[in-house]
Formats: structure tokens, C-alpha cells, sequence
């Protein structure tokens, strides 16, 4: 992390698609960086992971759908709010909807975890605490 008169600067962030901690390698194919090798604002790493914790890019998907999403695919505004809405706008942008959402993760995450083929049964469902 870089700091610059105590405050946090523009840092070259990599996100695990498939997380460390459900055994995800740490290989260049399973690092991502948010605008593809351009330097992010760590908050947007920080956002995603306060929406999908550590959960794999299908299991974001299905949180789109059954968390975010209204029955007409509308973002879910009871759902979505506070902390919540300020981590979607941060991740996605300001009028994303979910499906805007699932097209990012379908298109650049997904893909990442079906490469990805777990060693053993053993991988675990570290799922976090919501905070």
C-alpha cells in the first residue's frame, strides 16, 4: 500500500477471482485487476468484497439475483441501500442494475472460475461474517 502524508494512494490492487481462501491460486491467470492493469482506488477492491465477501464469481451471480435484484431484474433499493448502495456504485457505477452487474462478472470473472478446477474435495466455504 502506498501512503503519502497518511493517506492512502491510488495502489496496483489484485483481486483473486477465485479466492485464496476457497484455494484459489495465486497465479497470474486467477489476478485481476479491476480496469485490467491499470492502477484502482483500492475502495472499489474493498467494495466488491463488502458485497460477495470471499465467494466465487457464480456464487456473486446468484446474490445479484436473489439479493439485488427485484422480480422485474430492478435493483433491489430495500436491499441496496446505505453502505450496501455505496459499494454497488463503487463497484459498478452509479446507474448500473443488476443486470449490468452480472454481464461484468459473467464476462470478467467468470470465465477465470471455470479455468479454475479445486485440488481435493477439501476446498473450503470460507463465507465470512456480514458486517
Amino acid at each position: 500500500m502506498k501512503i503519502k502524508g497518511g493517506v492512502v494512494s491510488k495502489i496496483k490492487m489484485r483481486h483473486h477471482v477465485v479466492p485464496s481462501s476457497r484455494g484459489g491460486p495465486n497465479e497470474e491467470w486467477n489476478l485481476y485487476f479491476f480496469h485490467k492493469g491499470i492502477e484502482i482506488h483500492i475502495e472499489r477492491h474493498k467494495a466488491y468484497h463488502f458485497l460477495f465477501e470471499n465467494h466465487l464469481p457464480s456464487e456473486a451471480i446468484t446474490d445479484v439475483q436473489n439479493k439485488y435484484s427485484n422480480k422485474d431484474g430492478s435493483l433491489n433499493k430495500r436491499r441496496v441501500s446505505g453502505n450496501n448502495l455505496k459499494a454497488w456504485v463503487t463497484v459498478f457505477g452509479e446507474n448500473a442494475d443488476p443486470k449490468e452487474a452480472i454481464d461484468f462478472i459473467e464476462r470478467e470473472f467468470l470465465p477465470i472460475e471455470q479455468k479454475w478446477e479445486p485440488k481435493g474435495k477439501e476446498v473450503r466455504k470460507n463465507r465470512g461474517k456480514r458486517r
